[in-house]
């Protein structure tokens, strides 16, 4: 196995094993998740959250094939997905999700410039899930994500 294996692999363990220890979805942090209105998959549980992050689910439970609409690894929403729902860094769970599309796993994830373009962006693509600060204005055919247990 290649040093490059190696450390890819225990990059996921370390993902995957701070996702464990997670604690349940939280509705502070000051984020919210949005999906696109079509998609009629308007509550997901943690744990399909996490896999549609990561890329160990590519469809929604309501068949759209998933396109994730995340900020940079240095933006405030990555951050937040990254410590409350994966107890790490935005820097690591950012490396994870490289790791899955080059691996075939997820589709490259688009990368908003802020939450007026986050939205445009899940309003053009059925299976697009993003993240907007709390109180954003949402567009007709964009609408929030509720996560739970």
């Amino acid at each position: 196995m290649t040093a490059t294996r190696i450390i890819a692999r225990s990059l996921a363990a370390l993902v995957l094993l701070l996702g464990a220890a997670a604690p349940a979805a939280r509705a502070d942090g000051g984020f919210v998740f949005i999906r696109n209105a079509k998609n009629g998959s308007a509550t997901i549980n943690t744990v399909m959250l996490r896999d549609l992050l990561i890329g160990h689910a590519k469809k929604w439970p309501s068949g759209a094939t998933l396109q994730l609409v995340l900020g940079k690894e240095d933006s405030a929403h990555l951050g937040w997905v990254a410590s409350t729902y994966f107890s790490t860094s935005a820097n690591l769970l950012s490396a994870k999700i490289r790791q899955e599309v080059f691996k075939g796993e997820l589709r490259n994830p688009l990368i908003p410039t802020g939450d007026a373009d986050t939205i445009a962006k899940v309003k053009a693509n059925e299976g697009a899930l993003g993240v907007v600060s709390e109180g954003t204005a949402l567009q007709p055919g964009v609408a929030l994500v509720r996560v739970g247990d």
